[in-house]
């Protein structure tokens, strides 16, 4: 009696671990299709020397110009 019971029950975790391989490798074959076409669509990280370090110091400024503000506001300055 409990063999009949138990068989439906091992089927069915067997589909179910099946249909999470079944989507785990499918996910990994999109992800591996699309690891070709990245590079090309990306735009270059690089910048100039020069424009990276004007982007730094504008960030820079801006930073402390935003810490400044309200840290002045508190201490009453």
């Amino acid at each position: 009696m409990s063999l009949n019971h138990s068989f439906p029950v091992f089927l069915n975790i067997l589909i179910v671990l099946f249909s999470i391989s079944l989507a785990a490798l499918g996910g990994w074959w999109v992800g591996r299709r699309g690891q070709n076409r990245w590079p090309d669509s990306l735009p270059s990280p690089r910048l100039p020397r020069d424009e990276q370090e004007r982007k730094r110091r504008d960030f820079v400024a801006n930073v402390s110009h935003e810490l400044r503000t309200p840290v002045s506001i508190i201490k009453g300055f």
